[in-house]
């Protein structure tokens, strides 16, 4: 712990103060990489999820890129085009759609233009407060610390961080449900656990969804472009063919319907995604599809999906430039 402060106040920044081109060039980075993003917010929320940066870190970050790399929208990356400069490109994403995308993170890539795509859960779009499952689990283990819980007959105990017997994580167990049930157990979940009085106990920056007046609203801005993130945030390649394409389709549509905006993009919850899903979501209307890392042998020669680099939100805007440096030429496009 004590190296790693040391590395974020010392070490980092001045490795940053030598000039970017020579990193560049000694750490071999590639001629493109898309970064993938969750949500930026005021407060530091790292004790309970890990899907957000805080603003100033994220303000350092962005002004850091659109210094000393070329900022371009998604189309712009993933097409072949006469680069202005030897500077690398950049595409900055922001996966599930939180109202802090739209609140906080744009502000800031408007003061330095710098063009991001919006993939966006559409779970949210009557204003019901819908949340992703993902952060109703971590609300209600940060909150209520329980001691287990019982899923399809599998008993997951905090005291093995909520592994079950065969050391299944219950993240992953539910990942792999099949979506009624899912959706049933998060029903029974929510009210358990009373996830209405855990929304009025948290910030909205923390958990809130936009909805469709609010995606409406975000998408005039020039320097937002939404793609979609499916509706209920199943992992697509878990599920049947047939659900998949109903996903596709119903966030495809609500989206376009709300924004009236062509929808050409789809970033895949989780990175899950399949042969199937990417004929499909090629019939459904997305020419441009995102991985997390590439899954199947092909994807790199497959002009429908590039690869994507994870930011992390548990260290400096620093520690991110030297990891995408170090890392990035695994996921960048060449």
């Amino acid at each position: 712990m004590q190296f790693k402060q040391m590395a974020r106040n010392w070490v980092y920044p001045a490795i940053l103060k030598i000039p970017s081109e020579w990193l560049k060039s000694a750490f071999h980075f590639p001629e493109g990489l898309s970064l993938c993003f969750h949500g930026v917010t005021e407060k530091d929320y790292t004790a309970i999820t890990g899907r957000h940066m805080v603003l100033p870190q994220f303000e350092l970050l962005v002004r850091y890129l659109s210094a000393n790399f070329h900022c371009v929208d998604e189309d712009t990356f993933f097409s072949t085009y006469p680069k202005p400069d030897s500077r690398p490109r950049i595409c900055i994403g922001f996966d599930d759609g939180f109202l802090n995308n739209y609140k906080t993170a744009l502000s800031v890539l408007e003061r330095y233009q710098v063009p991001g795509a919006f993939y966006l859960s559409t779970l949210n779009k009557d204003n019901s407060n819908a949340m992703l499952w993902a952060d109703i689990f971590e609300l209600v283990i940060f909150h209520y610390k329980p001691a287990s819980i019982e899923i399809e007959d599998q008993l997951f105990s905090r005291n093995s961080s909520y592994r079950n017997s065969q050391n299944a994580h219950i993240t992953d167990w539910i990942k792999n449900m099949k979506p009624e049930a899912r959706d049933s157990w998060l029903v029974d979940f929510s009210a358990k656990f009373q996830l209405t009085q855990l929304q009025k106990t948290y910030p909205e920056e923390l958990w809130r969804l936009m909805h469709a007046e609010e995606w409406q609203k975000f998408a005039k801005s020039p320097f937002v472009k939404i793609g979609s993130h499916t509706h209920h945030h199943y992992n697509l390649e878990n599920i049947e063919p047939e659900v998949a394409e109903i996903e596709l389709l119903l966030s495809k549509n609500l989206l376009e319907n709300a924004t009236d905006k062509k929808i050409n993009s789809i970033a895949y919850p989780d990175g899950s995604y399949n042969s199937t899903v990417k004929d499909l979501a090629e019939k459904a209307g997305y020419s441009l599809q995102w991985a997390v890392a590439y899954k199947l042998d092909g994807d790199q020669t497959d002009s429908r999906i590039k690869s994507r680099f994870g930011i992390s939100n548990t260290t400096t805007w620093q520690g991110n430039i030297l990891k995408m440096l170090k890392d990035g030429k695994k996921t960048g496009s060449q």
